[in-house]
């Protein structure tokens, strides 16, 4: 069993992996996951709303979803509430 990370910040990784005690595999970009996606079947999906300068992780939602139809995606990220309220229009 493994779960997916996809974000920009390093230490997500090591302490989601040991707060589940499960392997995560680590993806910095949403090109990165959208290429490698199909070949994987995770249990779970960490997903950072700030992938990086010029990608919204709530953008990626829908794309992923149609890959892993029922695979939990947890969105996580280091900005106010404010902020997510203010953008959750992108998962319709």
């Amino acid at each position: 069993d493994y779960g997916i990370v996809v974000g920009d910040d390093p230490l997500i990784c090591p302490l989601v992996s040991r707060m589940l005690d499960m392997k995560i595999l680590p993806f910095s970009s949403a090109a990165g996951i959208m290429a490698q996606a199909s070949r994987y079947k995770p249990k779970v999906v960490f997903l950072d709303i700030n992938i990086g300068p010029d990608e919204n992780g709530l953008d990626l939602i829908p794309k992923l979803r149609k890959i892993w139809l029922y695979v939990p995606i947890i969105v996580v990220t280091s900005m106010g509430a404010q902020f997510f309220l203010q953008n959750l229009h992108h998962l319709h």
